[in-house]
C-alpha cells in the first residue's frame, strides 16, 4: 500500500512539462498494472461496482453518487463536462493537482469547474465521497448519464466544447 508521499514521488518524477501530459503518462502506467484489487480502471467507465461500493440517488434533475473507497485504493477520475460539487464526508483522500498532491480530510467539499482536470485519487484512509451532478432528463440509466456528464480523453472533451460552441453560434 502506498502513502500520499509515494503518490507525490510518482507524480513529481514523471518527466513531462504539463499537468495533462503528466496525468496521461501516469494513467497509461496505472492502466498497464491494473490488478482489480488495488488499482482499477479501463478509461471507458466511471462506476466499478466490483471495486468500490456505490449508492446512486436521483432527485429532480439531479444525480447523486456516493462512493466508498477503502484505505490504499487508487483511482483515476474522468474529465467532467459540467461543474459539480465534490464532498469528502469522511476519511483522507490524496488528489493530484496542477501544483502537486493535495489532501482532503473529511468533512470537506469543493466545486470542480467544467473541464475539471483529470485527477489521480488515493485513499490514505477509508473515504466516503459524494458527488452531485445535473441530470436534465431525469434518467436513471448510468450509461446514459456517463455519456452526458463525462469525457474519457482530452480529445473527446475538446470535441464536446467545439460542438457546444458551434451550437451556441447557430442559435
Amino acid at each position: 500500500i502506498m502513502s500520499k508521499n509515494e503518490l507525490q514521488k510518482i507524480f513529481d518524477n514523471t518527466p513531462v512539462e504539463s499537468y495533462k501530459e503528466k496525468i496521461n503518462v501516469v494513467v497509461e502506467y496505472l492502466t498497464s498494472i491494473v490488478d482489480g484489487e488495488n488499482i482499477v480502471g479501463d478509461g471507458k467507465s466511471v462506476v466499478y461496482p466490483d471495486f468500490w461500493e456505490y449508492k446512486h440517488t436521483f432527485a429532480e434533475k439531479m444525480y447523486i453518487r456516493e462512493m466508498r473507497m477503502k484505505k490504499g485504493q487508487l483511482g483515476v477520475s474522468v474529465i467532467q463536462k459540467y461543474s459539480y460539487p465534490f464532498f469528502v464526508l469522511t476519511g483522507n483522500l490524496a488528489v493530484t493537482t496542477e501544483t502537486g498532491i493535495q489532501e482532503f480530510i473529511g468533512p470537506v467539499y469543493f466545486t470542480s469547474p467544467p473541464g475539471g482536470a483529470q485527477r489521480i485519487v488515493y485513499a490514505v484512509e477509508d473515504c466516503v465521497i459524494v458527488t452531485v451532478h445535473q441530470n436534465p432528463t431525469n434518467t436513471e440509466d448510468l450509461a446514459e448519464l456517463e455519456k452526458y456528464l463525462y469525457c474519457f480523453s482530452w480529445e473527446e472533451y475538446n470535441d464536446f466544447v467545439n460542438n457546444n460552441n458551434k451550437n451556441e453560434k447557430n442559435k
